[in-house]
């Protein structure tokens, strides 16, 4: 069931309804801390200036974690394919009467 949840975001009070309390406290501290990673900014800049720059920080940590996970769903993706290949082989072989024993392999 969704509750409302008073978050504080660059001295903002914002209202957001969600079912899990601490999550939304996990986002508000994780937020909070890249426009922290942009204090010094915030002498020479506005509140909304360093928002976007916390904003691109988030984003561009995003987008680089979608790639990581790509590249990791790609290498799983061809590591599974060797696998497969490698079993159909030694089955192939079985069936022409080969006994594969891992044992005596070098």
């Amino acid at each position: 069931m969704k509750k409302t949840i008073e978050v504080q975001i660059l001295g903002q009070k914002i209202r957001i309804r969600h079912e899990d309390e601490a999550y939304v406290r996990q986002l508000e501290n994780f937020v909070n801390e890249r426009i922290r990673m942009h204090g010094s900014d915030l002498r020479s800049s506005s509140g909304l200036q360093v928002a976007i720059r916390a904003m691109m920080t988030i984003g561009d940590e995003y987008f680089t974690a979608i790639k990581e996970k790509e590249s990791v769903e790609k290498k799983v993706e061809e590591k599974t394919r060797e696998l497969i290949d490698f079993i159909d082989q030694k089955a192939a072989l079985e069936e022409d009467g080969w006994k594969w024993n891992p044992e005596k392999e070098d």
